[in-house]
């Protein structure tokens, strides 16, 4: 007799070589292979391989021992510690720029006050020892202010933005509004221009934006990259 064929059913959303992840501390990297890894105990179960940016964020270089043969088998290339294998619920690819995510930022009109009659749940420790209550002055003024049908500038720093907007989305015109967009921790690839163009450019985050005449990726502490329109 024989036994069935083994069905592994591959997730759509990672593509070898082009699609992103980051970790839980922030390192970020691409996916280079999907599919079952000849160490694993069960061998139908699905990982995602990764390189790593930093190159020391690995564990080895995409070869791996075989349970069944105890022999080499390679799912992967890359430097000695820059590879990884991780289950697809440690996956994370990024978040859309979506108007949910931007209202996320922003606390509505009509929600509980943070600080009702002006002093916030919290106290100062004096020199002397007392405790002293904080005040928190003009917040409905401030929350009246920065609602996002009227704000023109906004940071989405350090949220993971790794693609655009569902272009069919009911309440994408809320993108109109704004004039700067500031990104980091951006699922860029190592090679920039498979996302980074100027805005307007098809596959990339600021063609959603109509408005906007700077467009700014900050990608880490030493590099950034602003973009301006032409009118």
């Amino acid at each position: 007799t024989h036994s069935a064929p083994i069905t592994i059913k591959m997730p759509p959303h990672l593509r070898p070589n082009i699609t992103r992840v980051r970790d839980a501390s922030g390192f970020v990297g691409t996916v280079v292979y999907v599919g079952p890894v000849a160490s694993a105990k069960s061998p139908t179960e699905i990982y995602a391989g990764i390189t790593w940016d930093d190159v020391t964020r690995g564990k080895h270089d995409g070869s791996v021992l075989c349970r069944s043969t105890d022999r080499i088998v390679r799912h992967f290339k890359c430097g000695p510690t820059q590879g990884s294998f991780l289950r697809l619920s440690k996956v994370d690819v990024g978040l859309a720029l979506t108007p949910k995510l931007m209202r996320s930022r922003y606390v509505e009109p009509d929600a509980e006050l943070v600080a009702p009659d002006n002093l916030l749940p919290h106290v100062a420790r004096t020199a002397g020892g007392r405790d002293k209550p904080i005040e928190f002055l003009g917040e409905v003024k401030i929350r009246n202010r920065q609602q996002l049908e009227d704000v023109e500038d906004i940071s989405l720093r350090m949220l993971g933005i790794a693609r655009p907007c569902n272009p069919k989305h009911p309440q994408r015109n809320i993108f109109d509004i704004l004039q700067l967009l500031s990104i980091s921790n951006f699922h860029l690839p190592q090679k920039l221009d498979r996302l980074v163009s100027p805005p307007g450019c098809p596959g990339h985050v600021g063609q959603q934006i109509v408005r906007c005449d700077q467009f700014r990726i900050r990608l880490d502490i030493t590099r950034s990259h602003q973009f301006w329109r032409q009118r």
